[in-house]
């Protein structure tokens, strides 16, 4: 993968990373290009991080991907109807996802 790759604690540090507050005032990393998402992010979840996103003209159009635990149906037809592009269940830690 030639893209960088850049990862947040939780869903807060995610917004915060989006709208450049608190440590990210000043950040010199560039906007995703994608988003992978875990339904269930600490603090703020992936659901409550889609509607900053969704909500927000300069972010709406980037590509966003859950990735989680869940294969119920609820969650798979929420995240769907809430903006996701794709649902992917997890099977394993990162290294073996890539």
């Amino acid at each position: 993968m030639n893209n960088p790759l850049y990862f947040v604690e939780n869903g807060a540090e995610l917004l915060d990373y989006l709208e450049r507050r608190a440590r990210y005032r000043d950040s010199v990393y560039a906007m995703p290009g994608l988003f992978l998402l875990d339904l269930h992010m600490p603090r703020v979840d992936g659901h409550e991080a889609l509607s900053g996103i969704k909500s927000d003209p300069a972010l709406q159009h980037i590509p966003v991907i859950v990735r989680t635990t869940s294969s119920a149906d609820e969650d798979i037809a929420r995240s769907y109807h809430a903006g996701f592009n794709r649902f992917i269940q997890k099977l394993g830690n990162f290294p073996a996802f890539v």
